[in-house]
């Protein structure tokens, strides 16, 4: 009896006791486990945001990187272009320097208007010469100048367009004693008249369309130096350009139209994507 009441009181406490610890231990578990769970989402979050600012670094240094070589390991894909070597390129020749980094109508654009400067300035000191030729023939011609042993003596035609003849000349610098300028011999190969007041204007007007064009031609060397400039500095820009275009790939838009006139809820959608 005593036996069968002993059994029955460790048989009660069995009953009651297991549920108890479970029911204690259970929430323990449980937060346990939340606790490792949370534990390991932080260091697979922390992970993660190592490796994108990895790969960001990684990013812009192939982005800002320079030089005349871009090491191997780093080129994502294809042949990488430098800034320097384009730079280079496009002030010794506008253009090739985008031709260089692929972009083709720029570069033909420069080129295009190199060539054109270039030719302008030829044109330009082409046509003063014909110019210089033009006043110096009319002198001969007006005034009587004798060209032989001193077609390129420009002193002595600037005093020609300054005087009427050669004893003016002489009689200017005799009462201006200070002057530095010499006098002319008085003999037929130093000589000049001119024939009337309009011809002189003629001879000046020649010698002042001469020096506008060889000061024009000086103009179209200012604009090439600017041409090389601009043309290097948006050689860099295109490198970039084409640069980060090996490494994120090729930016694309793209529109697509959805149509469910049938369906449980018709519906037409447009939707439009767009990659970087």
């Amino acid at each position: 009896m005593i036996f069968v009441k002993n059994l029955v009181s460790e048989k009660s406490i069995c009953f009651w006791v297991f549920p108890i610890l479970f029911l204690f231990f259970q929430p323990v578990g449980i937060l346990a486990k939340g606790l490792n769970s949370d534990k390991i989402f932080l260091l697979s979050y922390q992970q993660s945001k190592l490796n994108k600012l990895e790969e960001a670094d990684r990013q812009n240094y192939l982005i800002n990187q320079s030089g005349f070589e871009l090491k191997d390991d780093l080129e994502a894909g294809g042949d990488m272009k430098s800034k320097s070597k384009a730079m280079l390129l496009s002030f010794f020749l506008p253009g090739s320097g985008h031709l260089y980094a692929q972009s083709n109508t720029k570069g033909k654009i420069f080129l295009g208007v190199e060539a054109g400067l270039w030719l302008g300035f030829f044109a330009f000191r082409t046509y003063g010469s014909w110019l210089k030729n033009d006043y110096k023939n009319y002198s001969a011609l007006h005034a009587g100048v004798i060209l032989e042993g001193k077609y390129d003596n420009e002193d002595f035609f600037e005093d020609v367009a300054a005087y009427q003849s050669r004893d003016e000349y002489n009689q200017f610098v005799k009462f201006y004693e200070e002057s530095d300028s010499p006098l002319y011999p008085e003999t037929d190969f130093w000589n000049w008249e001119w024939d009337n007041q309009s011809s002189l204007k003629e001879y000046r007007e020649i010698r002042n369309r001469k020096r506008s064009a060889y000061r024009r031609s000086l103009y179209m060397v200012g604009l090439s130096l600017a041409n090389r400039l601009l043309s290097a500095i948006d050689a860099v820009r295109e490198v970039k350009k084409f640069n980060r275009k090996k490494i994120f790939g090729d930016s694309f838009s793209n529109f697509r139209l959805s149509v469910n006139p049938l369906g449980h809820n018709p519906s037409i959608k447009l939707m439009f994507t767009k990659s970087f």
